[in-house]
Formats: C-alpha cells, structure tokens, sequence
C-alpha cells in the first residue's frame, strides 16, 4: 500500500485522486 498514492499521481500525471477508509471488523475466534 505504501507508495500507492505517489504511482498513481505519476501514472495519470495528477489527474486522480484516491481515499482509503475503514470498512469493518471480522469476528475471529477467542483463544
């Protein structure tokens, strides 16, 4: 994930953007 944002700026000369948010937990067993 790291770098993403600056390989996508270069890659489309500054035309786009990107957001990276929080989606959910996952329950994962106790022990």
């Amino acid at each position: 994930m790291f770098g993403y944002a600056t390989s996508l700026r270069s890659r489309t000369q500054g035309r786009c953007t990107s957001a990276v948010e929080f989606d959910h937990y996952a329950q994962v067993v106790a022990g």
